[in-house]
């Protein structure tokens, strides 16, 4: 199943949960919103994974040391995976500052990046609450329509 998805529309729907402010990167307006294959996602929200691809990668403390440990082309290396790999939106939790390479790359590649003051486990479980009801509430209904036009016909 195909869904649209906009960083725009993430900070909306999470706005009474999460305070997200847009700190850097732009949608692109070209194509401003994207389309999302769930289930071509093993999760669709997830601390920083090259592996498995989140559509919305959350970078805490512990990912935010991680990445500063890299060497320099190691980190550029995976700073262009990170913001190649369909992702609509980065989420930088736990109030923490953002580093100019990572404005960079948001603003290179238009990817927005998001930031909050909230734990990072409490955004990852906030949004993913979100997703799955967004996805799950459509396909049901998707399902509920196909199965009514069965029976019509």
């Amino acid at each position: 199943m195909k869904e649209i998805l906009s960083a725009e529309s993430i900070i909306l729907n999470l706005a009474s949960k999460i305070e997200l402010k847009w700190v850097a990167g732009a949608e692109d307006p070209k194509l401003p919103l994207h389309e999302v294959n769930v289930s071509e996602h093993a999760t669709l929200i997830g601390h920083l994974n090259l592996i498995h691809k989140n559509i919305i990668q959350v970078i805490g403390k512990t990912e935010c040391d991680y990445l500063n440990a890299l060497d320099e082309d190691f980190r550029n290396s995976t700073l262009t995976q990170l913001f190649t790999n369909k992702t609509v939106a980065i989420i930088l939790s736990e109030n923490l500052p953002v580093p100019d390479l990572l404005c960079e790359y948001a603003n290179k590649y238009s990817i927005p990046v998001l930031s909050c003051k909230a734990d990072s486990n409490d955004v990852v479980d906030t949004a993913r609450y979100y997703l799955h009801k967004l996805f799950t509430k459509k396909e049901i209904y998707t399902v509920f329509i196909w199965k009514y036009w069965a029976m019509v016909y």
